[in-house]
């Protein structure tokens, strides 16, 4: 029997997005900050790689209420992004036993700030990053993409991710799929799928 790859999402299953908008000292609420940037084609662009550093801290600063691309770069640094407690162990358990993958809709900035607090990717099979792969979720191709790299048969996935829409596109995409909040959600549900 194949063994069963776990794809993690990463922003609200691994890690936690706390205060956006209070960590950036931006003029907006984090309810309007999230509805900015999951709509805004200037993120998708910078997570998967089409538009630099610069070009995105200039055009979204603005967007955000933040003109002067540098103050909003150094504001997007201080964007917290900690893992959530008790992550690393489940992780490290994990890998024991199972294939672990990551397929995260990230920048580089924010996957920085992430590898800093941890070593636990390096025990991972794959890193799915769309900054890196060009797919972001919930584009099919971000699970085709899975497929293809373990060359197994999509029932072979479970994917986990706080976004119904990625869990829903992952489904039709015949990957088994749950949509979790938080790392006790996560560590409930994995424990039914891994081993």
């Amino acid at each position: 029997m194949p063994k069963t790859i776990l794809l993690l999402d990463l922003g609200g299953v691994l890690v936690d997005l706390g205060d956006p908008a209070g960590d950036m000292n931006l003029p907006m609420s984090n309810e309007q900050f999230w509805k900015l940037w999951l709509s805004s084609p200037l993120v998708h662009q910078f997570e998967t790689g089409q538009l630099d550093s610069d070009d995105f801290f200039a055009s979204f600063g603005a967007d955000v209420g933040i003109p002067d691309a540098t103050d909003f770069g150094l504001r997007l640094d201080r964007w917290s992004l900690p893992l959530f407690a008790g992550v690393e162990p489940l992780l490290r358990s994990l890998a024991g036993t199972n294939d672990i993958a990551l397929l995260s809709n990230t920048n580089e900035i924010h996957w920085q700030h992430v590898l800093s607090q941890t070593d636990v990717f390096s025990s991972f099979a794959h890193l799915f990053l769309s900054f890196e792969t060009g797919n972001a979720k919930p584009a099919a191709a971000a699970f085709l993409d899975v497929v293809q790299h373990f060359a197994c048969t999509p029932v072979d996935i479970v994917f986990f991710d706080d976004n119904v829409s990625n869990v829903a596109v992952a489904k039709a995409s015949g990957l088994r799929a749950k949509q979790v909040h938080g790392f006790a959600e996560l560590r409930q549900a994995v424990a039914e799928y891994s081993g």
